[in-house]
């Protein structure tokens, strides 16, 4: 054999030395190994006592709601929802200076209020918040919203839209349900299961990318949950209304000019906190036991003038 040759042969060149590269480049063996490396080994032993340690939380926050009776996962006390309430009411807006529309609000709250401590107390239960109803000076939206433990607010963007006082009562025994519900605490509590679950899923992940996917998924799950909460809170609604002798169809009003002023600009359903108006409506109709389509006249039984109101006083 020529020198040629042998040097050929040990320096790896021809079709043998190719093959031999070809199966080093591809050896699953080697590719794969730093998945289960040691660092996978560690995410993953951490990201297991996340989701223990979020789980375990989360199942010790049994409570039992004051006023419904229900067993909930809460994990702030009633007094600690007033409290949250009370500490941010100041940062939710300028106050109105609208005396006469802020005295129509406490009135119509003030009866909401009466008509639920009797119920609570029809039912063995208590009602242990205190509720205080603001209107707000901005007039450019149109929204209205409660704290945990009581504190509820309407701006007048929303509140001069509304002429008869069952709507504004609606509106206001609506927030009231969030409130009774413990909508806000609810929330405050899954959310920390969510974050736990997610930051652990961005830990075994490894990476940003990781992270954001697994947050993405939990913000889905939490909007579902804030979904079927507005239905519960238009039950209590149309339940306060029919109480207090409001006229309990003046939600479906509120909705409907709810859907006037968004004119349709709103995103699906699926990806929104609240459920479309034409659903929420479907469900008060179907509360009130009333057949057919929510599309067949739902304002004839607002009254055509403003209840009075004996000098803004409840009797």
């Amino acid at each position: 054999m020529s020198n040629r040759s042998r040097s050929r042969r040990q320096s790896g060149m021809g079709g043998t030395g190719r093959q031999s590269g070809y199966r080093r480049e591809s050896s699953p063996s080697q590719q794969a190994s730093p998945a289960v490396g040691p660092g996978f080994k560690l995410r993953l032993m951490i990201a297991g006592a996340i989701v223990l340690f979020s789980l375990i939380s989360f199942l010790n926050t049994n409570q039992v709601n004051p006023i419904t009776g229900k067993s909930e996962r809460v994990s702030l006390s009633v007094n600690e929802e007033i409290q949250l309430g009370v500490s941010y009411r100041s940062q939710m807006g300028r106050l109105s200076g609208d005396r006469e529309a802020q005295d129509r609000l406490n009135w119509l709250g003030e009866r909401l209020v009466q008509t639920l401590e009797n119920h609570a107390a029809a039912q063995n239960g208590i009602n242990p918040y205190r509720f205080e109803f603001h209107l707000l000076a901005d007039r450019q939206q149109v929204n209205a919203f409660a704290l945990p433990g009581g504190q509820i607010f309407i701006t007048e963007g929303l509140f001069r839209q509304l002429p008869y006082d069952d709507q504004v009562a609606a509106v206001l025994a609506h927030e009231m349900g969030h409130v009774i519900e413990r909508h806000g605490a609810k929330q405050m509590t899954k959310q920390g299961l969510i974050q736990g679950v997610t930051g652990a899923a961005g830990v075994l992940g490894g990476d940003a990318n990781s992270s954001r996917t697994a947050a993405a998924i939990g913000n889905m799950v939490t909007m579902r949950y804030s979904r079927e909460a507005e239905f519960e809170a238009d039950n209590w609604a149309v339940d306060l209304c029919k109480m207090a002798r409001y006229d309990p169809q003046a939600m479906i009003s509120v909705l409907e000019l709810l859907k006037q002023v968004s004119g349709g600009a709103s995103p699906p359903e699926f990806f929104s906190t609240h459920p479309s108006s034409d659903n929420r409506i479907d469900n008060i109709r179907r509360r009130l036991g009333i057949e057919g389509s929510h599309s067949n006249n739902s304002n004839r039984n607002i009254p055509q003038q403003p209840q009075t109101r004996p000098n803004f006083r409840l009797n």
